[in-house]
């Protein structure tokens, strides 16, 4: 799990040296191609971003639509990275809090408490749970970018939720919140947890 968490820092590290020269024509903005030239030399750079080429990337920070990113843009590129990267030092360092905890249990024989490589595997388990949230959390942006694109909405939004409902996607919380607004009441029985999970 830290493994994983530092070379996603170092990552981020790397990307936003990258950033430091990213405007190689020394113009002011960037454009595609400069763009391109940052991807290509930043490996982890569009698994950080949540982009799969320099058009997505472009389309995501250019706010006025000119086809290149000004300066407010790339600083705005600049603090996605900043925060990303504060929230790698959150969580690496709730992780080593975690570990911590749970060495200070196992050492205490503090019954109840986990040894650490169950503690490992939990940290573990969390990181990948949290990698796929942000992964949704872009699926979820790129659905409401084409929502707006194509000038749907509502309609849209409510057939999509409908299919991750039927496939098993939509997640308990919004099941329990749907069921309250529905007039029906939750039972908190082992069946209807069961039916939930």
């Amino acid at each position: 799990m830290l493994d994983r968490l530092k070379k996603r820092k170092e990552a981020i590290l790397a990307a936003q040296s990258a950033m430091d020269e990213i405007d190689k024509d020394g113009g002011g903005d960037v454009d595609l191609d400069e763009l391109e030239e940052f991807l290509s030399a930043t490996a982890d750079a569009r698994d950080i971003f949540n982009v799969k080429d320099a058009k997505e990337l472009l389309a995501k920070f250019d706010k006025d639509d000119t086809g290149r990113l000004d300066r407010a843009e790339l600083e705005e590129m600049k603090a996605a990275l900043r925060a990303k990267r504060s929230d790698v030092e959150k969580e690496e360092e709730d992780v080593k809090k975690k570990m911590e905890a749970a060495n200070k249990n196992s050492k205490k024989g503090g019954g109840g408490g986990m040894d650490a490589a169950m503690g490992e595997r939990l940290l573990k388990l969390e990181g990948y749970i949290f990698a796929l949230s942000e992964k949704m959390e872009g699926v979820i942006e790129k659905l409401e970018t084409v929502y707006t694109a194509v000038g749907g909405g509502d309609e849209e939004r409510e057939l999509t939720r409908k299919r991750m409902e039927m496939s098993g996607l939509e997640g308990a919380a919004d099941r329990r919140r749907r069921k309250r607004q529905e007039g029906g009441k939750f039972s908190a029985t082992k069946s209807a947890v069961a039916e939930e999970v």
